[in-house]
């Protein structure tokens, strides 16, 4: 059974409210969207992400916004798999390497712009 997604228009004349610096929205009690039977206040971006892909976000996907909290037009929300947008928010999450000089593995940060040295051999790399 298909659930029936709001539209932006309706979306927009929801009760309004901001949490933690994002946009809420009040959706009334038994409203398939909310995401459970005590929550009532929604994110607003991603119903914004639903109403435009037309289906319920799944498992795993995060809306990203591209330039601000606040702003849930559709132009700035970008649907993402999880883990990419932890990786886009927090430049600690990053991924191991192996060092081309010894071969041992090694953590760089995805934010790393300069080379520098393996911190398993202390050896320069070019990874």
């Amino acid at each position: 059974m298909a659930v029936e997604l709001l539209t932006l228009d309706e979306i927009s004349k929801l009760p309004r409210g901001v949490n933690g610096g994002y946009v809420i929205r009040y959706l009334p009690k038994g409203h398939p969207q909310r995401r459970y039977a005590s929550a009532a206040w929604q994110f607003e971006h991603r119903l914004v992400a639903e109403a435009i892909l037309g289906r319920p976000l799944r498992k795993g996907e995060d809306v990203h916004h591209r330039n601000g909290r606040l702003n849930n037009a559709p132009f700035n929300l970008k649907v993402m798999k999880n883990v990419p947008h932890q990786r886009l928010h927090n430049p600690l999450l990053g991924e191991f390497r192996l060092c081309l000089n010894c071969g041992k593995p090694f953590y760089r940060p995805l934010n790393r712009i300069k080379k520098g040295g393996c911190v398993v051999s202390g050896e320069g790399h070019s990874s």
